[in-house]
């Protein structure tokens, strides 16, 4: 076996696949709002894969950034302009397809930018990783809607980059903690089964926590 497969983790390629399967059930308006009711669980898709894809992506940056040893110096900067030239990449395959003006709220244009926003954050050590992406959590929400009414004032709301950080259908500037959290978990020792567990726990007991407090 090839030392890729052997790094190879099968449970992230599982979860790009049901993120895969969520996007398409979600553009095709499989489900509406999720209720304890057992009729509305298609509505699991909604919203929540894109989130998957977000996570993801902060994954997906630790795997092209060192997994848990991030590089140095020179290699740290090759790290980040390739990085940054893939996210180049994805922006402009969501631009082209924003101009197909379907109904789909397409998100690569964002995914583009969180690329380019994560990239000062490749050295940082995994707990800080976590509590700032908590931070952005909590504060960005109110801070996006002092920017909102100050870009509709000032008459710029309707601006690509207004429209990508802050009023568009999912701003980067609160999507980054998503990303946060990804590349956090990228960091990790994920071919360790007691990492694995952990994690587990932590999603279930974050999701227990962020239902609940919903309710």
């Amino acid at each position: 076996m090839s030392p890729d497969l052997r790094r190879r983790i099968p449970g992230l390629d599982v979860a790009r696949g049901l993120a895969v399967l969520g996007m398409f059930a979600a553009h095709m308006r499989v489900g509406g709002e999720l209720r304890p009711d057992p009729q509305t669980w298609s509505a699991l898709v909604d919203g929540r894969s894109s989130i998957v894809f977000a996570t993801l992506a902060g994954v997906s940056v630790a795997l092209l950034s060192g997994r848990a040893e991030p590089p140095e110096g020179l290699d740290l900067s090759r790290v980040r302009l390739r990085i940054f030239i893939r996210a180049l990449w994805v922006f402009a395959i969501g631009w082209a397809l924003q101009q197909l003006d379907t109904f789909v709220a397409v998100i690569l244009g964002v995914y583009g930018v969180l690329f380019v926003l994560v990239l000062p954050f490749l050295r940082w050590p995994v707990r800080r990783l976590l509590v700032t992406a908590a931070v952005v959590a909590a504060a960005v929400p109110p801070l996006l809607v002092v920017l909102g009414q100050a870009l509709t004032v000032a008459d710029m709301d309707g601006a690509l980059a207004a429209d990508l950080l802050v009023t568009g259908y999912y701003p980067a500037l609160l999507w980054l903690a998503f990303v946060l959290v990804g590349l956090a978990v990228g960091r990790l020792d994920l071919a360790s089964v007691a990492v694995r567990r952990r994690l587990a726990a932590a999603g279930a007991a974050a999701a227990v926590v962020g239902y609940g407090g919903a309710g």
